[in-house]
């Protein structure tokens, strides 16, 4: 994309020593801070330092990081073949990629959101309303109340 970028893989896992392999391989590990366990506190300051949060994890049951990121203002790329679609919402929030293993496809995607400041802007403040708006704890507690009562009413009816 011609643009200079800095990427920072944080926590800890089982695919950690193979991203820094492969990071040195691609020689841009001088591009790339691991930050191994990380707070809560630092992971609010991480997302709030961040312009984009780049998520194609592909074994997401709801996708907490993402919708983290939007609530602090943060544009995500995802996939859109998980959970993740329901959280972002491609070219409101965010951009979808099909083909999360598909390096092209999201560096095509990084490129979009990192050359344009105004639609990261835009696609930020959207995300931050639309999360706090949708997964709001009151609303959350509203939608497990109704499913219970809809169970309680299939149970009563049969």
């Amino acid at each position: 994309t011609g643009l200079e970028m800095q990427f920072v893989i944080a926590g800890e896992g089982p695919e950690e020593q193979a991203l820094r392999l492969a990071a040195a391989e691609l020689q841009v590990a001088s591009r790339v801070r691991f930050t191994g366990r990380i707070t809560e506190e630092e992971k609010i300051r991480l997302y709030q330092s961040s312009d984009i949060l780049l998520f194609p994890s592909v074994r997401e049951g709801f996708g907490m990081v993402a919708a983290e990121a939007l609530a602090c203002g943060v544009p995500v790329i995802g996939n859109s073949r998980t959970s993740t679609r329901e959280i972002v919402r491609h070219g409101v929030s965010g951009l979808l990629v099909d083909q999360p293993a598909d390096a092209e496809a999201l560096g095509a995607a990084l490129g979009e959101l990192a050359g344009d400041p105004e639609r990261r802007r835009a696609y930020g403040e959207a995300g931050r309303c639309d999360v706090r708006q949708r997964f709001s704890w009151p609303r959350s507690a509203r939608q497990v109340i109704e499913a219970y009562r809809s169970v309680l009413a299939a149970e009563r009816a049969a």
